[in-house]
């Protein structure tokens, strides 16, 4: 006896099949009809940076987050819709603080070339005083296909859209990609106008015009909640001594810090024109509980492009800081002028010498201030781990007291420098040279690089 179903039952089976089949299409017809019914997000803020937008919201759209993320200098916004394993569609925005290039075509260039993809330049229309530019990306090789747009802000931040298509009807991402960009809106945030002026006086004026009173070395006491003395800041400002303003100025610092979970140590030095557009600055970090030492120097070219290296083997990119970028080194003097200005509110980019950035809402805060300070600036650092910081500020402009609020509060109070010196005596030698470095460079010298602490 035959056992074979297929030849048992040849007219049940075939029909049956098809049947299923049938079925199937009809199921991906109505997922995909279902999928391209898609409803939005009301636009969403990111705060202070005078741009807003949406993204996907339907219930099978999934979202990392329900607002902007922000990591390794960029704020991010997406959506994602899984319709397979092997089929998707997402949208993303990105608001970088950090740009390679301020040709936003040339980045939709190196998109392409980054997925082996051909480039399709699109439409381009105005937004305020900027122009949102769109293309389209082919990928065969990675089989997918890319929707972007970009939009160099007027102080030099960037905001792309990237609407990626794998597998998916192609109408879908069009759709999604023609309603986020329709509805997307920018315009120029007063906090960092505000911010991009501060930054502009700061390079032109400001740095021409240090005090004598306010050169050479400062001493800070760093203090844990219980008043107890964990660390000291050792540094402060020169310029060379000349009559001609455009001479270099030079920050020299050192820091150290020694607490229950950290043993650290950081040497900074850097060198620039009074307008900041040339600079050299070099730094050494040393984890003393991990053994661990490395060195950072970063350099600006005279075209505003900043290079950074690590242990001057490893280079880490190249970047191009905004208008109201402010290497960290010299906030304080930053937040001294802050408080000589009209604004009582900005914005702008703490600058690491790594790289990185920290965004800044500074304030002046208007409540009554103790009669020993002239200013308390607040310092709110937008960067995700809730920190933020208070500036006391005398009436000769000098910072003389920092209220640091993060999980383990800490106060950096102005001292003496036998006040430091009396407490990490072991530090007397690193804390000379750090004030032979401005010295030297008053007398227009510079020093050779100066060695970390061994221990």
């Amino acid at each position: 006896m035959n056992t074979n179903s297929d030849s048992r039952y040849p007219l049940l089976y075939k029909p049956a099949m098809l049947g299923f089949f049938a079925l199937g299409i009809i199921i991906a017809g109505m997922m995909v009809s279902k999928s391209r019914t898609i409803e939005y997000t009301p636009l969403i803020e990111l705060k202070g940076m005078g741009i807003s937008v949406s993204v996907p919201s339907s219930r099978q759209w999934q979202r990392p987050s329900a607002g902007w993320q922000y990591e390794k200098n960029v704020y991010s916004l997406s959506s994602i819709l899984q319709l397979s394993s092997q089929s998707a569609i997402s949208a993303q925005w990105r608001y970088s603080l950090l740009s390679t290039s301020r040709d936003v075509e040339e980045i939709f260039a190196r998109k392409a070339q980054s997925i082996f993809g051909e480039l399709t330049i699109g439409d381009s229309r105005k937004i305020g005083d900027t122009v949102l530019h769109t293309a389209k990306i082919v990928s065969e090789k990675k089989q997918v296909v890319v929707h972007i747009a970009g939009l160099q802000t007027s102080i030099g931040h960037l905001l792309t859209l990237e609407v990626v298509q794998r597998g998916a009807p192609a109408g879908m991402a069009v759709d999604i990609f023609d309603k986020l960009t329709s509805t997307m809106e920018y315009s120029d945030s007063e906090l960092l106008v505000n911010g991009s002026e501060l930054v502009a006086d700061f390079k032109t004026f400001a740095l021409r015009q240090i005090h004598p009173d306010h050169q050479g070395i400062r001493y800070y006491l760093i203090k844990n909640s219980d008043d107890q003395a964990i660390g000291f800041v050792a540094g402060g400002i020169t310029d060379s001594g000349e009559s001609d303003s455009s001479q270099p100025i030079t920050v020299a610092s050192l820091y150290y810090t020694d607490n229950p979970t950290s043993e650290f140590s950081e040497q900074s030095f850097i060198r620039t024109d009074t307008r900041l557009g040339e600079f050299e600055w070099v730094t050494r970090r040393r984890d003393f509980r991990a053994n661990r030492e490395v060195a950072i120097k970063s350099q600006q070219d005279p075209n505003g492009i900043m290079s950074v290296e690590l242990m001057s083997v490893v280079k880490v990119g190249d970047f191009l800081p905004s208008k109201v970028a402010v290497p960290d080194v010299l906030f304080d003097q930053f937040v001294v002028m802050f408080t000589q200005k009209k604004f009582q509110n900005a914005l702008v980019d703490i600058l690491l010498i790594d790289g990185q950035v920290i965004p800044t809402a500074l304030s002046v805060l208007l409540q009554p201030v103790p009669s020993e300070y002239a200013y308390v600036v607040l310092a709110e650092f937008n960067d995700g781990k809730n920190r933020q910081q208070k500036m006391y500020i005398d009436s000769a402009g000098e910072i003389v007291r920092i209220e640091v609020d993060t999980e383990n509060d800490y106060v950096i109070e102005a001292v003496s420098a036998k006040d430091v010196l009396g407490r990490f005596a072991s530090w007397t030698q690193q804390i000379d040279q750090t004030r032979q470095q401005l010295m030297a460079a008053r007398r227009g010298e510079i020093l050779k690089e100066v060695k970390g602490k061994d221990k």
